[in-house]
């Protein structure tokens, strides 16, 4: 305490426009304002200045109360962050959602036409890799829902060769 009351206010603020307006009487009504102050290694904090200025006699004295409001910051970012995912999560569920209705329709008509072709051998395999497709596009949108609704995620080992080899059979039709 006796070591802040002696420091200069130059040395406390970065902002020399508030050094300025505190030092020069420019405060006329008590007022709350965000400043950054510094601490003795020079690093900035934030805080919230409470200013009063108070007239003994013929003397203008400024009556400061400096809040530092750090902790506070921390926890608006948190809210700010965890807004933004709830967002995210209503998003994500409403396409997932959207996604897994046009997903059901694919994979029936896969399904019916999967009867048509069974003569063709050829056809039938790209039915089969268009009907795996669409189940793996499912189990993602039944992760993205899981997601939307902040259920727990059950992870589970994936076989990868597997997976390659199955992307290997849509390359070339895609490219």
């Amino acid at each position: 305490r006796a070591e802040v009351l002696q420091t200069p206010v130059q040395a406390l603020f970065s902002q020399p426009e508030l050094v300025e307006k505190l030092c020069h009487g420019a405060v006329t009504s008590t007022t709350v304002i965000a400043a950054d102050c510094k601490r003795k290694n020079g690093e900035l904090f934030p805080v919230e200045l409470g200013l009063s200025p108070v007239e003994i006699g013929q003397t203008h004295h400024l009556i400061m109360v400096a809040r530092d409001v750090t902790q506070r910051h921390a926890l608006e970012r948190q809210l700010h962050h965890s807004q933004r995912m709830e967002s995210i999560g209503q998003l994500t569920g409403g396409l997932a959602h959207d996604f897994n209705n046009l997903l059901g329709v694919v994979i029936g008509n896969l399904d019916l036409l999967e009867r048509h072709v069974e003569c063709d051998d050829k056809a039938k395999a790209r039915v089969r890799t268009a009907q795996r497709a669409a189940l793996r596009g499912a189990d993602l949108t039944k992760r993205l829902l899981a997601f939307a609704r902040r259920q727990q995620l059950n992870p589970q080992p994936t076989p990868v060769n597997h997976l390659i080899g199955e992307l290997l059979e849509m390359l070339p039709r895609t490219l």
